[in-house]
């Protein structure tokens, strides 16, 4: 066995090797607060430590670790240092950046919303609203391409212009043009213009002071 008692013991070597597998530095504390500072001092140009800091019961590296391709970092939770916020990334710097507030940002590093999205975005399934939405707004000469638009309650489903005219429709499928409490199956409060065929199958009421016909030819099956 071997001991030295001092301040400082120097070891000129190029290489130590070490047969144990594990290694004990702070053997003589007792408490976190007395390893406080403790760990690993690489000298170069500047110093490159591990130390462990009892203040966030934590070690901290003054340097970035890179992990071999084909690795990876296992935990339960990535935080933030500080307030600056929390970035995943590429290898060019693109990526997800989560702002101090929780407010997230895909493609933009200043997040104005709780997802903001500067580009794109494809989702294979639903996305759904799990409380109440005030309104949804699609900027710019974008298209929505969707098989379905289904109301998210009994109130109806209502789609509209910005000075808020539309097309509204009620629970139980009757639709109101310029009504929002429409009371037959299509209910327009308005005029109406149809460049091709009319076909009622059933009772016609024309309700007005005065009924125009413009037509060349005006036949009645009824004898």
């Amino acid at each position: 066995d071997l001991t030295v008692k001092g301040d400082f013991t120097t070891v000129n070597s190029s290489t130590i090797q070490v047969d144990d597998k594990n290694i004990e530095i702070g053997v003589g504390a007792t408490t976190d607060a007395s390893a406080d500072g403790g760990g690993i001092t690489l000298h170069g140009a500047t110093e490159k430590t591990i130390n462990w800091a009892n203040s966030t019961d934590a070690w901290t590296s003054s340097e970035h670790f890179n992990v071999a391709d084909g690795k990876r970092v296992g935990t339960d939770e990535v935080r933030a240092l500080d307030g600056a916020g929390l970035k995943l990334s590429d290898d060019a710097g693109n990526g997800i950046f989560v702002e101090d507030g929780g407010q997230v940002g895909i493609g933009s590093a200043a997040p104005t919303a709780s997802l903001d999205v500067v580009g794109g975005g494809k989702f294979s399934t639903t996305i759904e609203a799990t409380t109440s939405v005030t309104s949804a707004s699609v900027s710019g000469t974008t298209s929505v391409n969707t098989p379905l638009i289904k109301a998210s309650s009994s109130a109806g489903l209502s789609l509209q212009d910005d000075g808020g005219n539309g097309i509204f429709i009620e629970d139980g499928g009757q639709v109101g043009i310029g009504s929002t409490a429409p009371t037959v199956a299509l209910d327009v409060v308005g005029a109406a213009k149809i460049s091709t065929d009319l076909t009622v199958e059933g009772g016609l009421t024309v309700n007005g002071v005065t009924t125009t016909i413009n037509s060349t030819t005006l036949a009645v099956d009824d004898k």
